[in-house]
């Protein structure tokens, strides 16, 4: 994971938050049945670990990409303060990699991308990006997808 050096300031950054559908269910079965389980768990870590091998290849020191992993969610962020191709494409090509990820194991996801303050380390994650972030995906959202902020389009020129 990449590392920030002010752990004390907010930033402004892209932020995705990414959650698998059903998770719990899925965890729920797997300790009802030992094959049906060892099967789910598989599939489960299969993904999850694939999605973080594929995010740290992409980590890269002029992205400024973080990302963090924790029971079935990613976040994923990047320096929004600059304008910068090469950090919005590396954080696309981040999101896309999850997202693929997860569909070869047949597992669905959703999601919502914004811009704002956030502190995003290896050991922190907070900020009123990550809540707008979180809201999306488990509001707004509501079915499998990946959803933009609309504040996005002003920022963005859209």
């Amino acid at each position: 994971m990449s590392t920030s050096s002010d752990h004390t300031a907010y930033a402004q950054r892209y932020i995705a938050f990414i959650d698998v559908l059903g998770f719990g269910s899925l965890v729920s079965e797997s300790g009802r049945d030992q094959v049906i389980g060892a099967q789910t768990i598989k599939r489960v870590s299969d993904a999850i670990l694939w999605s973080i091998d594929e995010l740290e290849e992409k980590l890269d020191p002029l992205s400024g990409l973080t990302f963090t992993q924790f029971s079935d969610s990613f976040v994923v962020s990047v320096d929004a303060s600059q304008p910068s191709r090469h950090a919005l494409v590396s954080f696309a090509f981040s999101i896309l990699e999850v997202v693929d990820c997860f569909l070869a194991s047949r597992l669905l996801l959703r999601g919502g991308i914004s811009r704002g303050l956030l502190i995003h380390t290896p050991k922190l994650l907070f900020g009123p990006a990550m809540n707008r972030a979180y809201e999306l995906e488990s509001v707004v959202a509501r079915v499998p997808r990946i959803i933009l902020d609309p504040e996005l389009s002003e920022v963005l020129d859209l």
